[in-house]
């Protein structure tokens, strides 16, 4: 007998410790609703407008079930932001620029600039066996990541159930397909993990397993909660799309949206009769990523949340007190800390800079600087942090990095009606080839005008200084305005150093090589010396800040060569800006391969087709830019601009002046950055064009 009670409290121990762990809470007792916020894109917003009305009547939220933006927002409602403060914080996103992973140029590894700005029409990437591995979804989602832990690193928790309002994140697993869900670890990775729609952004890994958008396998996941809080009544909220006609399959995200909606339409409908109250706002007609009427959703929630609360008003009213399990504050101590795919001084400089973490209690912010601070640097995709409970009060933490692939293989081009430098681009990035952190490309451009160029970045050393190595090849055409056209191929060299000094990057370094021009042979060689000064915001489509790059260098021992680009943005309000850009080149008349050309690299349009030669040249331009159309792929502005542009024959003597004035439709993008304009000159022509992508300069000096 005594035996038997033995066993009985045994099995009993084990049974209640296997229940707490993986399916209920159990803390003090408290009344209040639990909240179920489905999946649905933008539409997810409408779940503010419904925390709003329960926050105006004074219903308590006891725990939070979230499924992709269902997560966000409710991974931010349990950190203690009220429906306010979501407001704010959702009306200051910009979500071109969370989407589309675009490092400030600040913050790019020297040397490493035009690799930001790479356009890509096909990316491919390989690991070391040369095996296609990626990419696994158009975007991977670096700054979403990066926003989302700074906005939870107000309560800085390892275990969901200590935030101020227990939460839990439901991912779907892509091998076995089940729910996956997450009531542990790094809260911004759960909320990235929830959200990552197939397709759209690259699976995220955790614990091994890799995670895609939770509405695949619980987009109300009402069972789930009802699991986890036992006992408590559950209002669902429904934002899923229920299904859409055929003219309203317009886009590849209403494509997206009604694949879900197919593969999940089952799973939801069970789940929704399983809802104590069930809320579903009337946002059906919202694309899942659309960037404009978000206050319309959150009004759509509230008012639909309205009509529900003598419901829900009654779901706690009928329900006594039930105990769910008293929170603890204390934080368990880290007993250890590694890196885990990444090693070398990167890894040894990580491992010092945590070193005072170990023997203290988790530093839940610290961690994410530390993830955050890896995933600025270039060479790096994905950096996050996981924990393994080694006793009741201590944990082990590994910092795990994903790299950027061995091999990738970028293609990308550019073409004009008003340029003959069309050219189709095909670059290779081979990395850690001699060296964990340098870089070994080859780019290349085929067209009329050709070049190809093979480059080297060695190792950075302190993140401030590395070597460089180009060699490049090219062959180059001008028809100038009023002359003859002039032809030649150019073959060279230039080795440095780049160092970079906070906003400054310094290169220094020496030119050499032979220039083919009218069946003869040139030879030339030289110093050369660059710098970069770089405060915007975004490579591509900045909303303020300067950049200014100059460049000089010797090419036959007696001429001195250079190029000056200058840009600043000035933010007038939320759609527009104005542009101020400006530059000069300092060339050498009597070689045409090194004359100065206005117009050749689009300075003016006008000019675009027979470029103005001369000894010297400086423009200077001024655009207004407002956006017309805002969606998740980027933005469409029209400009309105002038632009005007001097030639010296001689020195800077014998001007030439010039202008153009005109409209464009603007698309600036990584994928896409096209042009539409109209343009009239100072000889009184009207001139019609387009382009896609930016031409290329194989044989200038790269600038750091």
């Amino acid at each position: 007998m005594g035996r038997w009670k033995i066993r009985t409290s045994f099995f009993g121990l084990v049974l209640f410790v296997f229940l707490s762990s993986t399916q209920s809470v159990a803390f003090a007792e408290k009344e209040g609703v639990v909240l179920v916020l489905s999946g649905g894109g933008v539409r997810g917003l409408a779940h503010i407008g419904v925390i709003k009305a329960l926050e105006e009547r004074q219903i308590p939220v006891v725990g939070i079930v979230g499924t992709s933006m269902g997560s966000l927002v409710g991974a931010l409602a349990s950190c203690g932001y009220d429906a306010q403060e979501l407001e704010r914080i959702i009306n200051d996103i910009d979500l071109t620029e969370l989407l589309y992973d675009r490092t400030a140029p600040a913050k790019v590894a020297i040397g490493e600039r035009s690799f930001q700005e790479q356009q890509e029409l096909l990316r491919i990437d390989m690991n070391k066996s040369w095996k296609i591995e990626g990419p696994r979804g158009a975007m991977q989602g670096k700054r979403l990541i990066d926003r989302f832990a700074r906005w939870t690193s107000i309560c800085p928790v390892n275990n969901f159930d200590n935030l101020p309002i227990p939460f839990a994140a439901v991912a779907t697993d892509l091998v076995s397909g089940k729910a996956v869900v997450i009531r542990q670890g790094d809260l911004a990775s759960a909320m990235r993990a929830s959200m990552s729609i197939p397709g759209l952004f690259e699976p995220w890994e955790i614990e091994g397993r890799l995670l895609v958008d939770g509405g695949l396998a619980a987009n109300l996941p009402v069972r789930i909660a009802k699991r986890i809080f036992p006992g408590h009544p559950v209002v669902a909220v429904d934002v899923t799309e229920k299904g859409m006609s055929k003219d309203d399959i317009r886009t590849v995200m209403d494509v997206i949206d009604q694949s879900i909606t197919i593969m999940t339409r089952r799973i939801v409908e069970e789940d929704a009769k399983h809802a104590d109250v069930l809320i579903s706002p009337d946002v059906s007609h919202v694309s899942i990523l659309t960037t404009r009427g978000w206050d319309e959703i959150i009004q759509k929630g509230y008012q639909a949340a309205v009509e529900k609360m003598k419901q829900v008003s009654a779901s706690v009213d009928g329900k006594r007190s039930v105990t769910v399990a008293s929170r603890s504050g204390r934080k368990p101590i880290v007993a250890s800390i590694a890196v885990e795919g990444l090693g070398g001084e990167v890894a040894k400089e990580i491992l010092e800079s945590c070193e005072e973490c170990i023997g203290s209690p988790l530093d839940v912010r610290r961690l994410q600087e530390v993830c955050r601070s890896l995933r600025e640097r270039e060479g790096i995709r994905e950096a996050l942090y996981v924990t393994q409970n080694d006793t009741p009060s201590s944990v082990s933490v590994t910092i795990k990095v994903e790299k950027e692939p061995p091999y990738q293989f970028i293609l990308s081009g550019y073409t004009s009606n008003i340029s003959p430098n069309r050219q189709l681009y095909g670059d290779l990035f081979m990395r850690d080839v001699f060296g964990e952190g340098d870089v070994l490309f080859i780019k290349t451009g085929i067209g009329e005008m050709w070049g190809g160029q093979v480059g080297y970045l060695g190792i950075l050393d302190d993140d401030s200084r590395r070597f460089g190595l180009n060699l490049f090849a090219l062959k180059e055409k001008y028809q100038p305005q009023g002359l003859g056209s002039y032809e030649w191929k150019k073959y060279g060299l230039t080795a440095g150093e780049y160092f970079k000094m906070g906003d400054l990057n310094l290169y220094l370094g020496y030119k050499l090589g032979e220039v083919k021009y009218s069946g003869k042979d040139h030879d030339y060689g030289g110093p050369s010396i660059g710098f970069s000064w770089d405060n915007r915001n975004d490579p591509i489509d900045p909303e303020g800040g300067t950049e200014v790059h100059m460049s000089m260098w010797v090419e036959d021992d007696s001429s001195i060569l250079g190029r000056l680009n200058v840009q600043t943005i000035c933010p007038l309000d939320e759609s527009s800006k104005m542009v101020l850009r400006g530059g000069a080149v300092l060339g050498d008349n009597d070689h045409p391969w090194l004359a100065a050309y206005l117009g050749a690299r689009n300075e003016l349009y006008s000019r675009a087709s027979h470029p103005l030669k001369g000894e010297n040249v400086a423009w200077v331009g001024l655009t207004y830019r407002r956006a017309l159309v805002e969606s998740w792929w980027g933005r469409v502005y029209v400009d309105l601009f002038a632009t005007e542009g001097k030639v010296y024959e001689d020195e800077w003597e014998n001007a030439i002046d010039v202008w153009e004035a005109g409209m464009a439709l603007t698309l600036p993008g990584k994928i896409l950055d096209g042009k539409i304009f109209v343009v009239y000159d100072d000889e009184g022509n009207w001139n019609f064009g387009y382009s896609l992508g930016n031409p290329r300069g194989y044989g200038d000096l790269v600038y750091p």
